[in-house]
């Protein structure tokens, strides 16, 4: 049965007469031993998994400036030892916090439990509210349904339906209200654990484990390599507020989320001061009592990475708060994964972009780009081939087929490698102060057609004013 980074707990059947009900088999209450098989939460280092962590660059909206923001998927970091049922993943620790579960129980004549029932921690162990003994002969099967947590203050899961024939579970969710004016959203959030388990009696003879799947996506933050900042709050644009949810569990896909199309942003503050002398490669976003975490737990997601998620993170540097809101790149927040983002103020970060427009015959519009966060020396190299309709090379190329205009653009030089070199740094987030070429129309051939790349490159050019020369030092 597939799961998703699993919560274990164990219940067990106690003795108890149903006289006239046909439950006349005498066995131990049912009773719950909570313990972690295969947790989420590790302490220690962020430990990249299912995605490598990588790099991207956000640019502020507010006058282009540059902020770089890395990427990894793994273990869930802890603080101190302070139980906590929001602003965190649910461990084996903090599920007895969240207490009464739901829980709903079926044998083949039906519902097996009492309407409402719920699993409830009374300080050793988990029990229903009443007793139930299991059902006469030992091919008398149970599968067991519970989720948690079974109430919210605010949103939550509405509309439970259990499906014993399909083995499933279906239900709406809310998110708790966003709320910017309290910044308090991540602390409002709850985790949510699904489970299903079939039991026949005495096949546990320590009680019968219930293994709980993560529903949501935890999402949570770093800052590294800052200077004296104070950060003030970040927020997430365009968050899923509701949907609808299938939990499936004997299917490779367990857990199905479905939009309803809303959306919100959601605002957490941190107020946390960071000193050149305290930041370092990850820093961990605390609350002012410096053991808090506050993770976004979040209906999963896929991000299109066009706008429609948002990141929008508040500081203040020498006195000046600044906002940067940015994209958040392309991703398929799925269930039971800890999305860490880390934000690096200063870490150089090198990347350039190309991008033209082609109508018919005719390339042009050509931009290349420092996407970078530094200064940097670009050069480009023109690849082109032709090609058949079988997708094979039949014919090289050079510069005297075709019809180029301006090439080379103003402040761009050949090298004898074939590069062209832009000889002015480039700043970062910043285009070329001319196009390599204004324009090419290529020439036709009836058994072939030509393919155009133009390849680029960026190097560090902070202390250094010969483009060609840095590019030869390597």
């Amino acid at each position: 049965m597939p799961t998703l980074g699993v919560l274990c707990a164990v219940f067990a059947l106690s003795s108890c007469d149903r006289s006239g009900e046909g439950y006349v088999r005498p066995g131990k209450r049912i009773s719950f031993n909570v313990s972690e098989t295969t947790p989420w939460s590790q302490g220690g280092a962020v430990t990249k998994s299912a995605v490598s962590e990588e790099n991207y660059l956000l640019i502020s909206e507010q006058g282009g400036d540059t902020l770089c923001m890395s990427l990894s998927v793994g273990d869930y970091i802890a603080y101190g030892d302070v139980p906590q049922t929001k602003g965190a993943p649910v461990t084996t620790a903090t599920l007895a916090d969240i207490s009464p579960l739901g829980i709903r129980a079926y044998d083949r004549n039906g519902s097996f439990f009492d309407e409402g029932e719920t699993l409830v921690f009374n300080d050793t162990r988990w029990a229903t509210s009443k007793a139930y003994p299991w059902p006469e002969g030992r091919d008398r099967n149970v599968d067991f349904y519970s989720w948690a947590p079974l109430s919210f203050s605010d949103g939550g899961i509405t509309g439970m339906s259990v499906d014993n024939n399909s083995k499933t579970m279906s239900f709406a969710y809310s998110m708790p209200s966003a709320d910017a004016a309290s910044g308090q959203d991540a602390v409002n959030q709850s985790d949510m654990l699904l489970c299903y388990m079939r039991s026949y009696p005495g096949e546990f003879s320590g009680g019968i484990p219930l293994k709980y799947s993560h529903a949501l996506s935890a999402v949570r933050f770093l800052v590294g390599n800052t200077p004296a900042i104070t950060i003030k709050s970040v927020a997430i644009e365009g968050a899923l507020a509701s949907a609808s949810c299938l939990f499936q569990p004997n299917e490779s896909e367990a857990i199905v989320w479905t939009p309803s199309g809303a959306t919100a942003t959601y605002t957490q503050t941190f107020d946390v001061a960071y000193n050149e002398s305290t930041t370092g490669e990850r820093q961990d976003l605390t609350d002012t009592d410096g053991h808090v975490e506050r993770t976004f737990m979040l209906i999963p997601q896929d991000i299109e990475g066009s706008g429609d998620v948002k990141f929008v993170l508040t500081f203040v540097e020498n006195g000046k708060e600044l906002v940067y809101k940015a994209s958040v790149p392309a991703i398929n927040w799925a269930p039971g994964k800890v999305y860490t983002y880390r934000f690096n103020m200063n870490k150089p970060f090198i990347s350039v972009s190309v991008d033209d427009q082609v109508v018919v015959d005719t390339k042009s519009a050509l931009v290349i780009k420092n996407t970078g966060n530094i200064l940097g020396f670009v050069r480009a190299a023109i690849v082109a081939n032709w090609y058949n309709e079988s997708g094979e090379i039949v014919g090289g190329w050079d510069e005297s087929q075709g019809v180029f205009s301006g090439l080379p653009g103003e402040g761009w030089v050949k090298g004898s490698d074939g590069f062209y070199y832009y000889t002015s740094a480039v700043a970062k987030g910043a285009q070329t102060g001319s196009p390599l070429f204004v324009s090419y129309t290529r020439p036709t051939r009836q058994d072939a057609h030509l393919e155009m790349s133009i390849i680029t490159q960026i190097i560090d050019a902070r202390g250094q004013n010969d483009c060609m020369g840095a590019y030869a030092a390597l």
